[in-house]
């Protein structure tokens, strides 16, 4: 996977959290299609302007998450990780391994609490012990620094070894509270051809502002347009979708509010 339209427009959102900031991608994130992103400009011309698009469509596939996050948005810099340099990564780690303790040469130790933004367009799901992953992703976030993922949550067989439902990170941010917040969660589409749920109010134990706190003001038409709130989603809505055959993402925004220990003891 790659970094899809709706989650463009997600971190678009975000950019009062990105400028000026630290920047780390989990895996070199490939872009949407030129055409998405042409029709999203078009869409939303106040989250990207159309200098702002002349810019990105020059960019190539693997420079185009370093001209997204410092040209358009104004990071200070941007790294990413990865288990091998072929796509270009600037530290190498297998995600399987816990970064704090395995590390033989304890090079990467430094980076702990380092990025106030990590992003993935769908790396998770490559990696089979998920609790180290995520316990590697809150190490290298720092505190008040924002966690964006999208990654499968149905219609994407044999892509990787898991898909994940919204309950995982309903739970994952309960049963970790008040050390992460959960600021945003939702499924797509990805393209934007569908109007996608935002789960604000569907699950007792967690809930959140829908347009998303963090979320920049002039963003907010970009997800009431995009996005349904749950006030209205139900059970049936759910089967519905559990029976449609459009591949379905899972997009969420997290924070760290302190350092912890990660519990991954979710029931």
């Amino acid at each position: 996977m790659g970094m899809s339209v709706s989650q463009l427009g997600v971190i678009l959102s975000l950019k009062e959290h990105i400028n000026d900031k630290n920047v780390l991608s989990l895996g070199v994130q490939f872009p949407p299609s030129k055409n998405e992103i042409i029709t999203f400009q078009k869409n939303f011309p106040e989250l990207l302007s159309n200098s702002e698009l002349d810019i990105l469509s020059q960019a190539s596939l693997k420079d185009f998450q370093k001209v997204l996050f410092k040209n358009i948005l104004g990071a200070k810099d941007i790294h990413s990780i990865d288990i091998s340099s072929e796509e270009g990564a600037d530290y190498i780690w297998n995600m399987n391994e816990d970064l704090s303790i395995n590390n033989e040469d304890r090079s990467l130790v430094k980076l702990s609490s380092s990025f106030d933004f990590v992003f993935e367009g769908g790396t998770m799901e490559h990696v089979s012990n998920t609790g180290s992953y995520l316990k590697n992703v809150f190490f290298l976030l720092k505190t008040k620094g924002i966690y964006c993922l999208n990654i499968p949550s149905s219609g994407s067989l044999e892509h990787g070894f898991f898909q994940f439902s919204p309950t995982f990170f309903a739970d994952l941010t309960s049963t970790n509270s008040p050390n992460i917040t959960l600021d945003y969660l939702c499924i797509d589409d990805g393209q934007l051809k569908l109007r996608g749920l935002a789960f604000n109010s569907f699950y007792k134990r967690i809930n959140f502002d829908f347009p998303p706190k963090l979320a920049i003001s002039k963003s907010h038409r970009f997800y009431k347009k995009s996005y349904q709130s749950t006030s209205l989603a139900t059970g049936t809505l759910i089967c519905l979708l559990n029976n449609s055959s459009v591949p379905l993402d899972i997009m969420a925004v997290i924070q760290k509010n302190q350092d912890f220990s990660l519990n991954m003891n979710l029931i």
